[in-house]
């Protein structure tokens, strides 16, 4: 295990060193010293003194905003000892990754994302109706009309999600997601079905979303609610096509610690490992041709509903 963390660490000094001379446009490190006192006095340490004044709050905020700007890869705190500073309980550490997240430029874009209820696009809002939800079988609970009633949890809570995180305050249902390649075809990524038990234990969810800004769409029809019968899964559109381009298998993780909770990962423009996506042409000739096309919706068209 040692060794294991030696190498990791290893790989990923080399790839800051890599990323720092492919990009010269922006810092990789800085550090943001809050002040010099100290309450200890190492030997080795030349760092710190006993008469400097602590930075002003204002200055650190204007340097941190600045620092974004530039789109810093990492910044630490560092000193003296940080934590003596008298206002640094003023300058929460999501302060941090936030003015990041807000101004930095990053591989993925600024983070821009919106509901589905906030989308104006109609060529968007119709190619959304392809995409289900992978729930527990178990989390569904059939109601006296056949409808189906999903259990949910708390975002915030399952991740440690920071307060001002985006979406921290919806519900959580679903664990993968998958997508329409044929009427009564879905495609997922392999690592959210591994077997004919996972398969068995699953269904396949439509309409699993935010109705507005408070409350989220947990009730579905019949018609909605699908179980598999064959053997992450997001599907990745092309910008101006809108035709699914493959489909997300692997990536970067989502989440990074902030201290006492977590927020969503923003790489700088040069920064993290990127994303997996298996092209569509690799698998689309495993997808079975349908014989005709369906007079009615693909959903209604599809067996098995539980």
């Amino acid at each position: 295990m040692k060794t294991r963390n030696k190498i990791k660490i290893r790989v990923t000094e080399l790839l800051m060193i890599a990323r720092g001379l492919l990009s010269t446009r922006h810092p990789i490190l800085a550090h943001i010293v809050p002040m010099r006192r100290c309450n200890l006095s190492c030997a080795y340490c030349n760092e710190y003194d006993d008469f400097s004044a602590p930075v002003p709050l204002e200055e650190m905020k204007r340097r941190l905003d600045h620092l974004a700007s530039l789109g810093t890869s990492i910044i630490t705190i560092s000193g003296g000892e940080p934590t003596l500073h008298p206002e640094l309980d003023d300058v929460p550490t999501s302060r941090l990754a936030s003015a990041l997240k807000d101004r930095q430029r990053v591989v993925y874009g600024t983070d821009d994302r919106q509901d589905l209820y906030a989308v104006k696009s109609k060529k968007v809002r119709a190619v959304s109706n392809a995409v289900a939800a992978l729930v527990k079988a178990s989390d569904l609970r059939e109601q006296a009309d056949g409808s189906f009633e999903l259990r949910t949890s708390s975002y915030a809570a399952e991740f440690e999600l920071c307060g001002n995180e985006p979406f921290a305050s919806q519900p959580l249902g679903c664990f993968c997601s998958s997508f329409l390649v044929g009427p009564d075809v879905v495609a997922t990524a392999g690592h959210c079905v591994k077997s004919a038990a996972d398969l068995a234990s699953l269904r396949f969810v439509f309409g699993f979303r935010m109705k507005d800004a408070q409350a989220a769409n947990t009730t579905f029809a019949a018609d909605d609610v699908y179980e598999g019968k064959a053997n992450s899964g997001s599907p990745v559109f092309g910008a101006g096509s809108y035709k699914v381009e493959g489909i997300l298998v692997r990536g970067e993780n989502d989440f990074v610690s902030n201290g006492s909770c977590s927020v969503s990962l923003v790489c700088p423009t040069t920064g993290c490992r990127g994303e997996d996506v298996t092209r569509s042409t690799v698998w689309v000739s495993k997808v079975p041709k349908a014989s005709a096309a369906p007079k009615r919706s693909p959903r209604a068209k599809r067996p098995k509903r539980r």
